[in-house]
């Protein structure tokens, strides 16, 4: 009994052992967002897992935002690559304020050919501006 409690014990113990998948730098597997950017220099997006199907095409919108409330939103859309990953480059304005915290809402989205959409997923991330001085 003693032993067979053992080898439960150490298979429970390696189940925490084992890395899950991760991706270097995110927090979410679906969008990396370069970790800070220098006024007016464009920020770097990679979007992942958005891509066009049989009877719907994947668009990209994108949303740059910051805390400081007196910042517009940034906002546009591109269709997504069918290879899966698409990578944004968004030009941040030499107006935008450094040292705040900004964040980067991607949305895929399916739009299908008999009319309408439909949200595959939504992810945020955060990013520093720095100044352009």
């Amino acid at each position: 009994m003693r032993g067979a409690c053992s080898i439960v014990l150490g298979i429970v113990l390696m189940a925490f052992l084992v890395p899950g998948p991760a991706v270097a730098g995110s927090n979410s597997p679906r969008i990396t967002v370069q970790n800070s950017v220098v006024q007016g220099q464009k920020l770097r997006i990679t979007v992942r897992e958005c891509v066009s199907g049989d009877g719907w095409n994947a668009v990209i919108r994108i949303a740059l935002f910051s805390e400081a409330p007196t910042v517009s939103p940034i906002s546009g859309e591109k269709d997504a690559e069918d290879d899966g990953t698409t990578v944004l480059r968004v030009k941040v304005p030499r107006r935008w304020p450094a040292a705040r915290d900004n964040f980067a809402k991607i949305q895929c989205i399916h739009q299908f050919d008999g009319g309408g959409e439909d949200r595959f997923y939504e992810e945020q991330e955060r990013f520093r501006v720095k100044d352009a001085a």
